[in-house]
């Protein structure tokens, strides 16, 4: 069940969405895959734009406020002039490793741009390591409240593994698979949640068509 991968606490949050098993985790499809070829220089967001870049860490200030948890991190962007525009990414909910990545100094951030107060705003966005090679194309699942996108994107990848290691009987009968050339049941579920699988040789010709 989930709590072989570690669920714990967001498991009453995943019940409602009726998300209570390992099959049911698997097949939490994306609701999106991300162009994330190109980094976003500051004056190329646009609202709702799900964006990447690499900025610097300037400040964060982060917890407990009135009982809730709040974590803001100013972030750098790199411009050729002075002053170099600055972002803010927002947190709402206890996040792990943000003193690490203020820390080091340098970050990737993916997330959806947002105005907020006439400044371009992040909230939960996802943090990396700036030296870390990125797929081209990068799933994005659907949000479920009270459960950060990273750690949807962790049980999910966790279930599938699971799922396709189980060899479970395929639905279609395999003399059908092979007349119409479809891959088996564990391949397909692999594909539509690998970044890496989904961006190898066709990732251009997807992403300029659409």
């Amino acid at each position: 069940g989930p709590f072989q991968l570690g669920v714990g606490i967001h498991f009453p949050v995943l019940r409602e969405r009726d998300l209570v098993t390992l099959e049911d985790l698997a097949m939490l499809l994306p609701a999106a895959y991300l162009d994330l070829r190109h980094d976003r220089g500051h004056d190329e967001l646009c609202e709702g734009d799900t964006v990447t870049f690499v900025a610097t860490v300037r400040g964060l200030r982060q917890g407990f406020f009135g009982g809730r948890f709040s974590a803001s991190m100013e972030l750098e962007l790199d411009a050729p002039t002075e002053p170099k525009p600055r972002i803010v990414a927002r947190w709402f909910q206890p996040t792990g490793g943000l003193n690490q990545w203020a820390k080091d100094g340098r970050v990737r951030v993916i997330g959806t741009a947002r105005q907020h107060q006439g400044k371009w705003s992040f909230v939960h966005p996802q943090l990396r390591d700036p030296n870390q090679p990125m797929p081209p194309v990068a799933t994005r699942y659907p949000l479920i409240d009270g459960v950060p996108p990273a750690t949807i994107v962790k049980l999910v990848r966790a279930a599938v593994q699971r799922v396709c290691e189980a060899e479970r009987p395929d639905p279609l009968p395999e003399a059908l698979r092979v007349a119409h050339g479809l891959p088996g049941f564990a391949e397909a579920l692999a594909s539509v949640h690998d970044e890496d699988r989904r961006g190898r040789g066709h990732v251009d010709a997807d992403l300029d068509d659409h």
